[in-house]
């Protein structure tokens, strides 16, 4: 009877020390993660578009649209982490997007005419037009103070009098690509 008494002693004892080591092994594995996802974000350099810089210099299209239009909606996107549907190697962020959706009446030649004078003195430039595009389209560019480019495009939409303004410009950092 004894050595019964002694045999449980010892396993309580093992049974103690073992739960005492793996649960130092979960902490440690848990700091170590930890450690190694402020590592990683500390060094894998800002993304996106920190402090907002380049959606400050997309944002001011919108002043571009007639003041006759009304203004279904504005959307002022800060790009954000994406990928292919998780695939490797397609990680990284989206583009800095403003878009807005509105009614004009007018005619394509006059919205054209209208806002070309409105963006250049927001510092874009018209692209060359090739042909005329069905439905009637324009499209503007400009080089941003970080040195890429920016594309801005008005685009009839719905109906003759829906229109659709899009201007993009690419993330500070890796894109997302390969989709």
């Amino acid at each position: 009877m004894g050595q019964d008494i002694l045999r449980g002693k010892s396993r309580n004892l093992i049974g103690a020390k073992l739960k005492r080591r793996l649960l130092l092994t979960i902490v440690a594995a848990l700091v170590t993660a930890a450690i190694v996802v402020v590592l990683w974000q500390r060094f894998s350099g800002p993304g996106g578009d920190p402090g907002g810089r380049v959606l400050a210099q997309l944002a001011p299209t919108a002043s571009a649209l007639p003041s006759a239009s009304s203004s279904n909606y504005l959307w002022k996107m800060e790009p954000h982490q994406d990928s292919c549907g998780g695939r490797a190697g397609t990680f990284g962020w989206s583009q800095v997007v403003v878009q807005s959706g509105f009614k004009y009446v007018g005619s394509p030649t006059s919205l054209f005419a209208l806002m070309s004078i409105r963006l250049q003195k927001l510092g874009w430039k018209v692209n060359k037009r090739e042909g005329v595009s069905l439905p009637p389209s324009f499209q503007w560019h400009k080089t941003l103070t970080n040195g890429s480019h920016a594309g801005l495009q008005v685009q009839q939409s719905f109906t003759a009098s829906t229109w659709e303004l899009v201007a993009v410009a690419p993330p500070i950092g890796k894109r997302s690509s390969g989709c």
